[in-house]
């Protein structure tokens, strides 16, 4: 019998949230495109936007994956 995972509800939270910023870095990446010809600084500052937010999908990522190996912050395993 397998044996819960203590991370249940973080990894519930964390995979919501993960698809949430993906959904927005794609929005803003739409956004940006939109601006191409038009207005080449609005394109930069909605690239910039996306270049904020994509580093908190690799913690997200990161974070994921020690929770679905029952391993927590403070486990250095």
């Amino acid at each position: 019998m397998k044996k819960p995972n203590p991370y249940r509800e973080e990894l519930t939270l964390a995979r919501s949230q993960r698809r949430r910023l993906q959904t927005i870095v794609s929005k803003l990446s739409d956004m940006s495109t939109e601006w191409g010809d038009l207005h080449g600084g609005l394109e930069g500052d909605f690239n910039l936007l996306v270049g904020a937010v994509q580093p908190q999908l690799e913690v997200l990522d990161k974070q994921i994956e020690d929770w679905s190996n029952g391993r927590g912050d403070c486990d250095d395993a």
